[in-house]
């Protein structure tokens, strides 16, 4: 074999590797790539999923206060609601504590523990407000004004646990 070929096979194969090389580069690349934005999508995801449940909590906390809120008024004036009032409150007041009793059952696949601990808190504390009126009779315009209290309370503890957790200002 002369020089020429053995200079013409070396450049060839020279080329050969450098083709190969930028073939397995951009096949890594593309790889990286792909698993990158679907990391990133995931977090995406994750990210709004967590905002859908800290929204349907704290709209479900409002709705149980809201109640707590008209009935206080309805028992201290004793005054009563308009019928179409009432269903509203009663089917606003039901769908809100089955999103709370759901939100603590799946509890950390939704939310963050300190999120789920502050709703196991509340549990708490509207059951020492139901023993306490089962022990003592007071008005129950007062105990709804104490679960009222209760919910507003939380409230404001998990709208600060959800900026922390989802990273709002």
């Amino acid at each position: 074999m002369s020089d020429f070929q053995t200079s013409v096979n070396l450049l060839l194969i020279g080329g050969a590797l450098s083709i190969v090389g930028a073939i397995i580069g951009a096949v890594v690349g593309a790889t990286i790539q792909y698993f990158y934005s679907r990391t990133q999508e995931h977090g995406r995801r994750l990210w709004s999923r967590k905002v859908d449940a800290y929204s349907e909590i704290l709209k479900g906390l409002h709705h149980l206060k809201r109640w707590c809120e008209e009935f206080f008024v309805v028992h201290a004036l004793q005054t009563s609601l308009d019928q179409e009032t009432k269903d509203e409150l009663e089917k606003n007041y039901r769908s809100a504590k089955g999103v709370l009793a759901e939100t603590i059952d799946l509890g950390e696949f939704l939310i963050d523990r300190p999120a789920v601990d502050r709703l196991r808190l509340l549990e708490k504390e509207l059951a020492q407000i139901e023993a306490g009126r089962d022990e003592h009779y007071p008005p129950y315009h007062q105990v709804l004004g104490d679960r009222s209290a209760a919910y507003d309370r939380c409230i404001g503890d998990m709208v600060e646990l959800a900026r922390e957790s989802l990273k709002l200002s």
